[in-house]
């Protein structure tokens, strides 16, 4: 089992206080990407004089966590073994409160039932906790998250990548981080040449 939630990078970028000019945003990925940088510039763009919180959140979950839990995936897909792919888009009343999108770690207290611990908790939390704590349980006793009265988790393969979403409406659906992670394939392709 892998996943994350759906913008990760807000637990160091929009939630504390963070800031980088677009130089150093530009300089950053330039070193970072290499050749590349102009192709992540498209998709993370950097607009002068602007907060690029936003951008650089993004960045964060699709370069650290989508394309990892992504890359993960794949690797157990093509071995055979089973494996089953979440993405985390729930965000509380409690959370609300605070900002506006599904973080790093906001998936826990729905996993292990200990949402009653948010404040305010609503029984759209109960539900959804009800259900991933099933799903980790069915996961642990079984090695498949499925059960009775829960949603029915695809087994994640290649090259449907079937996940299952974990938000309002927990739902099943295929390409998993499809879109973001053609952006990077490239520079993943060039990692072992020099000046990538």
């Amino acid at each position: 089992m892998v996943g994350a939630a759906v913008h990760e990078g807000d637990e160091w970028v929009l939630r504390n206080s963070f800031s980088m000019s677009d130089v150093s945003y530009r300089t950053y990925l330039s070193f970072r990407y290499g050749r590349h940088a102009s192709d992540i510039l498209k998709r993370y763009p950097a607009i002068p004089n602007s907060d690029l919180k936003t951008t650089i959140s993004d960045l964060i979950t699709d370069s650290v966590f989508l394309l990892s839990a992504r890359g993960i995936a794949d690797s157990f897909a093509r071995s055979g073994s089973p494996v089953f792919v979440y993405l985390f888009s729930y965000v509380s009343a409690h959370n609300r409160k605070r900002h506006r999108r599904a973080a790093h770690s906001d998936q826990i207290p729905y996993f292990f039932g200990t949402v009653e611990q948010l404040d305010p908790v609503q029984q759209a939390d109960r539900d959804l906790s009800r259900a991933m704590t099933a799903s980790l349980a069915n996961f642990v006793k079984t090695g498949s998250p499925n059960g009775s009265g829960i949603p029915a988790w695809p087994v994640y393969d290649l090259p449907a990548r079937r996940y299952l979403e974990f938000g309002r409406d927990s739902t099943s659906r295929d390409r998993f981080f499809e879109e973001g992670s053609s952006v990077f394939q490239p520079w993943i392709s060039s990692a072992d040449q020099p000046g990538r």
